[in-house]
């Protein structure tokens, strides 16, 4: 199965990075490949695309977590964004605001190509994390490269887990 999990999340995001497709087609493809990884979790529902009542906001992916993530919260939202620029505080602001509007704990941001700031000193978009930590969510990011490493859905828990507890632990974001 591990063969086959990289090979497919590779393939996936290769297809997410195609040249000659629309930023939406991108992005589409990018989202769907993240509901492919957290839907090859045993204990795992997930849930792309929904949009609220008024139709003012939109969560990429819903994930109830059943027990995939001994240390996670029982449900997180994930945003996905395929820039190839860092993600800047604005999106990272709107998306840690659905977040706290609805008291998630965890908020999962996957950007290619990360966040803007610097991680040690909390700057820019990295800020935001900050102070959304003590009104209850914490933040953690993956980025490509962490999207490559993945060898088997093993990875995928034990690598949110670390960065949960590094957001926890230090009040901050977890992070690369």
């Amino acid at each position: 199965m591990s063969a086959t999990f990289k090979s497919e999340v590779r393939k996936r995001l290769k297809a997410a990075e195609a040249t000659g497709l629309t930023a939406a087609a991108k992005g589409s493809l990018f989202e769907q490949l993240l509901v492919y990884i957290f839907d090859e979790l045993p204990a795992t529902i997930v849930e792309p695309g929904i949009t609220s009542s008024f139709g003012t906001e939109q969560v990429d992916i819903a994930v109830s977590n059943r027990g995939a993530f001994p240390s996670l919260p029982n449900v997180f939202l994930v945003e996905c964004k395929n820039y190839r620029h860092k993600l800047d505080s604005k999106a990272v602001g709107y998306f840690l605001f659905i977040c706290l509007s609805r008291k998630v704990e965890l908020a999962v941001i996957v950007a290619s190509d990360g966040l803007t700031g610097v991680s040690a000193e909390q700057t820019y978009a990295k800020s935001l994390a900050k102070a959304a930590s003590p009104l209850g969510c914490k933040l953690i990011v993956l980025d490509r490269d962490d999207l490559l490493s993945f060898t088997t859905p093993d990875d995928v828990v034990r690598l949110l887990e670390r960065r949960y507890l590094q957001a926890f632990a230090s009040g901050g974001i977890g992070v690369r």
